[in-house]
């Protein structure tokens, strides 16, 4: 029906408005009772008189006059203008404004008084219609798979992989000489071949520098030969 708490119970007054026009005065006084029972009693003004010409209908004068009392007394202006003034009514139950059902006539029913005659209008709204639930949902058993066995224990990040010297960020590693670690032998060798380059340098006339704080000549020409400048002082 609608997007409204009174869904339930406009079915119940919709129907009533079909049974009348169908002449099944019964069905539609068996309707209205269950109405009356649970409809919150704001809304229940305009039934009494529904009900109450009803019951003329169907032959039962006490309860049509004690519905009317009742209709008097709930819906004076009604009452007042259908039975007084013998005029035509037209009822709203429920509220009917910014509604559907708004823009629909209203029907005639065979209640009348004279030439005068209840007029109701079915009472909806537009449709409602429920959005989706956006809550994602896992299905339970999704955890029973996840056992010690699949899942590695990792407590780093498990893209992180480790090697015999440390983290490996790739796999396309290739061997260099700083992949193992230089053995005492090895390095005697190459502190001997380091003094045998120096002593080749010294014998060769070179100069090696010691520390950075010694003393460098250069000489002048050197395209002289050592002999000639060997008399000259050096120049710093």
């Amino acid at each position: 029906m609608g997007l409204c708490s009174l869904n339930i119970h406009e079915y119940s007054y919709n129907s009533i408005i079909c049974r009348l026009c169908q002449k099944e005065y019964k069905k539609a006084l068996e309707i209205l009772d269950y109405m009356f029972e649970t409809i919150p009693k704001k809304y229940a003004g305009q039934l009494w008189l529904i009900r109450s010409h009803v019951n003329q209908l169907l032959g039962n004068q006490s309860k049509a006059s004690q519905d009317l009392r009742r209709a008097e007394k709930y819906d004076p202006e009604s009452f007042s203008k259908f039975c007084g003034e013998k005029k035509s009514v037209y009822l709203t139950v429920f509220p009917t404004q910014s509604r559907l059902c708004n823009q629909f006539a209203f029907v005639k029913t065979p209640l009348t008084n004279g030439t005068a005659a209840i007029h109701l209008r079915p009472s909806f709204s537009f449709p409602f219609i429920k959005p989706p639930n956006m809550i994602p949902c896992v299905d339970n058993n999704v955890l029973d798979c996840l056992t010690p066995n699949s899942v590695p224990l990792k407590p780093e990040a498990p893209w992180i992989k480790r090697c015999s010297f440390g983290i490996k960020f790739t796999d396309e590693i290739y061997m260099t000489d700083d992949d193992r670690e230089n053995t005492p032998d090895e390095e005697k060798e190459y502190k001997k071949r380091k003094t045998k380059q120096q002593e080749r340098a010294m014998s060769r006339g070179g100069y090696m520098v010691r520390s950075l704080s010694e003393r460098v000549y250069v000489r002048n020409n050197i395209f002289a030969t050592q002999t000639a400048q060997s008399g000259q002082a050096p120049s710093p």
